[in-house]
Formats: structure tokens, C-alpha cells, sequence
């Protein structure tokens, strides 16, 4: 699953239903993985399934940074599509223009 705008840990509802779709669907015995901007150091995923795994993309933090977290995201999507072996691509970020979709 791509969904770079998402932040895990955060209480929004992009990231609430991004995070339930992808447990769910994990807790059903499927292995997710999920790009998105993920905090190991403050997200709590104890309650989440193993099946569920996360890759981070790096949020840079500075003015206009769309377009370089963009362009940085879609390479990692397309490294990780190259690497790993995915048998479907759902791609949630709506400014991320379907690169995710597209990369696959």
C-alpha cells in the first residue's frame, strides 16, 4: 500500500483509515506492507498485526517540500517494487498522483 501523506503515529482520519484498512486486511492473513511516513520511535503498532509492515519515507520538513517528498517517494516505491515481490499496488495518496500505481 502506497500512502506517503499518511503519518503514523497521528489521529487524522487519512491516516485512521489507511491504518485500518491495512490491519484489517493483515489480520485476515494477508502480508501488507505500507509506505508512508512512519515514526518507529513514537508509533505504538502492539496492537497491530504482524503481518503488517512498515517502510518510512522521510518527511524533509521544509518549505515546498511536495515536490522533493514526491520525487523522493516514488523512488523508493519503485525500489521497493524492483526488490519485493507484491501481488497488488493500492495507492492512497492523492498528491502522491497515483506514482505508486504507475511505478508498479
Amino acid at each position: 500500500m502506497v500512502a506517503p501523506s499518511v503519518r503514523v503515529p497521528d489521529t487524522l482520519g487519512q491516516t485512521l483509515h489507511q491504518l485500518a484498512l491495512a490491519d484489517g486486511l493483515a489480520k485476515r492473513g494477508i502480508d501488507i506492507t505500507l509506505i508512508c511516513r512512519y515514526d518507529s520511535n513514537n508509533a505504538d503498532t502492539s496492537n497491530l498485526s504482524p503481518n503488517l509492515k512498515f517502510i518510512p519515507i522521510v518527511d524533509p520538513g521544509i518549505p515546498f517540500e511536495r515536490i522533493i517528498f514526491t520525487r523522493n517517494s516514488y523512488q523508493k516505491v519503485l525500489t521497493e517494487l524492483k526488490t519485493g515481490e507484491y501481488d497488488l499496488v493500492h495507492d492512497r495518496g492523492y498528491i502522491f498522483a497515483g506514482s505508486g500505481v504507475r511505478a508498479a
